[in-house]
């Protein structure tokens, strides 16, 4: 199972003008989102690949720029969403998490994955941090403690991370 991880393009919390949890991209993360998409289609063939998204706005927007440049269409999943205080999206309420509980979360929808399929997955810095640990095959407790200071920031908007999902503890 190959997975390509990506976060969303910099968003308007990214350069301190919102704290809205579910706020949109930056005018340089919309270019952001077109270049990934441009190179995404360039450098990889995506046509057996299916697209997971995280239900939050900057997420979806960044997914939608590589779907309309690679015809990769992609699903919301809450399990990919990010980690950080209370957030309302619509009439949903996703509560804030202990890191235990976002791991939790995240190896059950690793778990959930089809085996041998091949995913495209745009989501939030900490969520892709701890999904590559957990599909490398770290324990909870390992993924857990490679989360030292602002272990957030190793995961650049728009970056794409390649891993090998392994079978989860």
């Amino acid at each position: 199972m190959d997975l390509l991880l990506i976060r969303h393009a910099q968003s308007l919390a990214n350069i301190g003008v919102s704290d809205d949890a579910d706020c949109d991209l930056s005018a340089a993360g919309a270019a952001q989102a077109r270049a990934i998409a441009e190179q995404m289609g360039r450098e990889f063939d995506l046509s057996e690949y299916r697209g997971i998204v995280s239900p939050y706005l900057r997420a979806r927007r960044t997914a939608g720029a590589i779907a309309d440049a690679t015809g990769i269409s992609f699903d919301v999943n809450a399990g990919c969403r990010e980690w950080g205080k209370t957030c309302r999206l619509g009439d949903l309420v996703y509560e804030e998490e202990t890191l235990p509980q976002v791991i939790d979360r995240l190896r059950t929808f690793l778990d959930a994955l089809e085996p041998g399929a091949d995913y495209v997955i745009v989501s939030h810095a900490t969520p892709i941090f701890l999904m590559k640990q957990l599909a490398a095959g770290a324990s909870a407790e390992a993924a857990a403690a490679a989360c030292v200071g602002e272990f957030w920031n190793l995961i650049e908007n728009c970056v794409v991370h390649r891993v090998g999902m392994r079978d989860c503890e």
